[in-house]
C-alpha cells in the first residue's frame, strides 16, 4: 500500500498540478491549483479535464516516458486541455467517457511524437496536439 502512495506521489501528482500550470508557462504548484478549482467552475468540463490529465500520466509513466518531462506536465497538458474542450461540447454519457478516455490517449502519443520530431530542431509543439487531437475527435 505504502508503494502506490509512493507511486501517487512520485511523479503522478506533481505531473498533474503541472499540466495546470504549465498551460500559463508557470512552474507553480498554487497557481495550478487556483487554475484546478477554475476549471470546476463548469464541473463537467473541469472533471473531464481532470480524468483526462491523470489518464495521460498514469499511462505516460505506465510506458516509461521521460520522468522529467512527465512531472514537468509537458506531455500531459494537452490532454488537459482536450478533455476540457471536450466537456464543454459534449454531456456526459458512457459514450463520452470512452471518447474521453481515447481523447486522452491520443493527444498523449501525438505530444511524445511531436516532442520527440520538433525537439530535434529544437522547435516548440505547444498545443497542436490539443488541436489535432479536437480535430480528429469533433470530425464527425
Amino acid at each position: 500500500m505504502n508503494s502506490i502512495i509512493k507511486r501517487l506521489k512520485d511523479p503522478v501528482l506533481p505531473a498533474v498540478l503541472n499540466s495546470y500550470s504549465v498551460i500559463f508557462f508557470f512552474n507553480d504548484r498554487l497557481f495550478a491549483a487556483i487554475l484546478l478549482i477554475v476549471s470546476f467552475f463548469n464541473v463537467v468540463a473541469g472533471l473531464s479535464g481532470l480524468i483526462a490529465v491523470i489518464t495521460a500520466v498514469l499511462i505516460a509513466d505506465r510506458l516509461g516516458f521521460n520522468e522529467m518531462l512527465l512531472k514537468q506536465g509537458v506531455f500531459s497538458f494537452n490532454a488537459l486541455l482536450a478533455g476540457i474542450g471536450l466537456g464543454t461540447f459534449y454531456e456526459p454519457s458512457v459514450v463520452f467517457a470512452a471518447l474521453l478516455l481515447m481523447s486522452s490517449l491520443l493527444s498523449l502519443i501525438i505530444s511524445v511524437v511531436l516532442n520527440r520530431f520538433l525537439g530535434k530542431y529544437g522547435l516548440p509543439y505547444l498545443s497542436i496536439p490539443f488541436v489535432l487531437t479536437l480535430w480528429i475527435i469533433m470530425l464527425p
